[in-house]
């Protein structure tokens, strides 16, 4: 425990920030009073349950966002859970205890990153603006750099809590950690069936045939966007947050026990399957990469040698080849019967269970395995018949049936049937995962343009560096965080043209909009808008040159995709020049079929304009959407007084403009060389601390720290085409991993000194 003045300084700090985000929310523009109370019950929840917060932060990353609907997107709901998670650290005084963190000199190196990460911020002596609304694009202002670095920040505290905590409770820290990203991961699950309208066959009960046809389709519109509302102007951070979520599911595989490595193999499938569904190249690249990469650092300092450990990983791999061509050749029904046989197979080579039990289940699954591989071979369409392929995958399928009877495919000390059916039903998942990759249409016809983005990712960076300042000064520190779109849209300001502008000013005491041309702007509002109803848009407008104004009621989540045809209704105005002048203009529109599902089968509808003119702004005010037959205004904030709050954009195809498209990169351009050098020190502690581990250090210790530096390499791959971490979402757990890595011990807890690999 940290000395009583301290913990009643750092108590005095948490009452305050405390009072500071209660005052935070009263200014949110919606859901104030749910929000207070939410975040006071979970304050006190973390005061009855220490580790509620690791439990509760991976899943509100992943399902709170309410950016679309307040309009706040550099200080909003995140920021208000987080920081109640700090004021609670400060209450328990983890912020001032020694415990956690016993290398000075890795602190030291830690915040060395942190203070570069602190010097890239500008304007953050009007913090308090921040919790005011947004008067103009967000990427534009200083307020940004807070955006893109509160990640860094937090995942710093968050993980001196979490050091604290282990210090007491390792297993529970480790599990907590886990639990929370495997739920999060079925979470973001959920969100997906729901965004591919899966969701809603499930509820209502449709035939299987067309549930299964849903769920596995792999070759609709690139790409899923859940409810990260950073998707907007493109970009990667659901893909970070997936590839964080998977490789932390597998540490709980290892790391959990009993009934509940299950759960964690199931939530592995579903984000595997999040991952799939969003037909992304570099990510499916990071997918395989960190299935490889996780048993390779959780195994290699195991009791058992690499000879006893060389037969079950052989068959392993052999198994997954036979299922991926049993894929191959008879699609999922082929998949199906060799995950059967197999399993079987598994069963009848265990020793816990009689003689008669383990052969009656061994012939049924396996026979009925084995009879599915032809029946998916002949009746599948997508499958053409061929003899000779369907023999290959039969005897692929029985080589590797002799070798699961011949060999162990875990280790001894694992050798009970729960570990060989994790086994087995583990390489069913990896085949299907490998075999839909590399099979399905979407993504070979992303690999096929794959040479040309390449290029167009080459002369994006070549652009990126045309916006940095060749000084002393920004070489060694950076232009900045969260500088780059604005730089960019300076040094190639035709890009205006399509990205588009749009700024709340006021003028003469009267609040306005200024809302500049841009054929991929699209500026709107979420409403609830009822399908087949007759709505009114009235505005006042004033445009210096003849124009025309498009008013859109959609169902969109955050972006369409090129090739998606979308749900909307639209009529296009033409307004006449009256520079001088407000002219009021009203038109119906006719919402048919946008609205007509219930939210679970449909995407959020709402109203947005597009201003279709070629350099030139409008100004805009009094907008007001009434139904038919009613006097009420859908429209929140129609008249900007309170800046654009309510009122979001977004860019469904230019997306270069927005994010620089590297990480590292991405590093160097906010914090400078310096900046970039501290980074990669810090990553190259993290990476000497996990794999030089004490031989004491139990399995669950091992996959946990496995776990983690997974996901960083996978994150950091994947960021060599992408900026993942320009959201505070995946950022928070992203570098929660790295701190964690780079400041744990190898001190091994007296709690877990005894405890064996195969009790873990």
């Amino acid at each position: 425990m940290p000395h009583s003045l301290g913990l009643w300084i750092s108590r005095s700090f948490a009452l305050l920030l405390l009072a500071l985000i209660a005052y935070a929310i009263t200014l949110f523009p919606v859901y104030n009073v749910p929000l207070l109370f939410a975040a006071g019950i979970y304050f006190l929840g973390m005061c009855l349950l220490p580790s509620l917060w690791m439990l509760v932060l991976p899943v509100l990353f992943v399902v709170l966002d309410l950016t679309p609907f307040s309009g706040r997107l550099v200080f909003n709901e995140l920021d208000f859970f987080v920081f109640t998670t700090l004021a609670y650290g400060l209450f328990r005084g983890d912020f001032f205890s020694n415990a956690g963190y016993q290398s000075k000199l890795r602190v030291t190196v830690a915040a060395t990153f942190l203070l570069f990460a602190a010097l890239s911020l500008s304007g953050m002596s009007n913090a308090l603006k921040l919790l005011q609304p947004l008067e103009t694009n967000a990427y534009y202002t200083w307020m940004y750099g807070y955006k893109v670095s509160k990640g860094i920040i937090w995942g710093f505290c968050l993980s001196l809590m979490w050091q604290n905590y282990h210090q007491t409770q390792p297993q529970k820290a480790r599990n907590s950690v886990l639990a929370g990203c495997v739920l999060a991961g079925f979470a973001l699950f959920l969100i997906i069936l729901w965004e591919r309208e899966t969701l809603s066959l499930i509820l209502t009960l449709q035939p299987w045939y067309h549930i299964a046809t849903s769920l596995l389709d792999f070759t609709s519109s690139y790409r899923i966007t859940a409810w990260f509302s950073d998707m907007h102007t493109g970009g990667e951070s659901i893909d970070g947050m997936m590839l964080l979520l998977l490789t932390l599911s597998m540490g709980g595989i290892i790391a959990f026990k009993s009934f509940y490595r299950i759960f964690a193999l199931l939530g592995f499938a579903v984000c595997a399957y999040a991952i799939l569904t969003g037909f992304t190249r570099a990510t499916y690249a990071s997918l395989f990469l960190g299935m490889a990469l996780f048993p390779l650092l959780t195994l290699r300092e195991t009791s058992a040698t690499i000879k006893t450990n060389l037969l079950p990983l052989l068959t392993a791999l052999a198994g997954i080849i036979a299922g991926i061509w049993a894929f191959r050749s008879s699609s999922y029904f082929g998949l199906l019967g060799y995950s059967l046989a197999i399993t079987g197979t598994t069963i009848f080579s265990s020793r816990n269970l009689s003689v008669a039990i383990r052969w009656t289940i061994a012939l049924l699954a396996t026979g009925i395995g084995l009879a599915l591989i032809p029946y998916g071979h002949l009746n599948s369409r997508w499958v053409t018949p061929d003899g000779t392929t369907l023999a290959s995958s039969i005897v692929a399928v029985l080589v590797v049936l002799f070798m699961l009877t011949t060999f162990d495919v875990v280790p001894k000390t694992h050798s009970r049937i729960t570990y060989r059916l994790l086994t087995t039903t583990g390489i069913s998942i990896i085949s299907l995962i490998i075999g839909i990759a590399t099979g399905g249409y979407q993504i070979n016809s992303r690999i096929v343009t794959a040479g040309q983005d390449m290029q167009t990712r080459l002369d994006h960076w070549s652009n990126v560096l045309a916006t940095f300042d060749r000084n002393t000064e920004t070489y060694l520190f950076g232009m900045g965080a969260g500088t780059f779109a604005g730089n960019y849209a300076v040094t190639f300001p035709e890009t205006l043209r399509t990205v588009g502008s749009f700024t709340s000013i006021e003028e003469g005491g009267n609040h306005l909009l200024h809302l500049s041309s841009g054929e991929d702007l699209a500026f709107g509002q979420r409403l609830p808008i009822e399908g087949n109803q007759t709505y009114t848009f009235s505005a006042k407008i004033k445009a210096e040159v003849n124009t025309s104004l498009a008013v859109f009621l959609c169902e969109r989540n955050e972006i369409y995709a090129s090739n998606f045809i979308a749900n909307c209704q639209a009529k296009s105005l033409r307004i006449d020049a009256a520079p001088e002048h407000w002219q009021t203009i009203l038109v119906d529109l006719d919402s048919t079929n946008v609205g007509a599902k219930p939210i679970t089968a449909r995407w959020p509808t709402l109203i947005y304009l597009k201003n279709f003119s070629e350099d030139n702004v409008l100004a805009l005010d009094d907008l007001s959407l009434t139904r038919k037959g009613s006097q009420t205004n859908l429209i929140l904030n129609g008249s900007f007084e309170s800046g654009l709050d309510h009122w979001y954009f977004y860019n469904d195809f230019q997306h270069l403009p927005w994010h620089i498209k590297n990480q590292f990169l991405n590093i160097f351009y906010d914090m400078g060389g310096l900046g970039l050098t501290a980074f990669l020190i810090c990553l190259g502690v993290a990476i000497r601390n996990t794999l030089v581990l004490k031989t004491q250090t139990s399995l669950a210790e091992r996959a946990f720290k496995a776990a983690l530096l997974t996901g960083i390499v996978c994150v950091l791959t994947f960021g060599l085409f992408g900026s993942p971490l320009d959201s505070p979402r995946p950022a928070t757990l992203f570098y929660f991993a790295l701190f964690t890595l780079m400041l744990s011990t190898q001190k091994v807890s007296t709690s877990e000194r005894h405890i064996s690999d195969e009790n873990v």
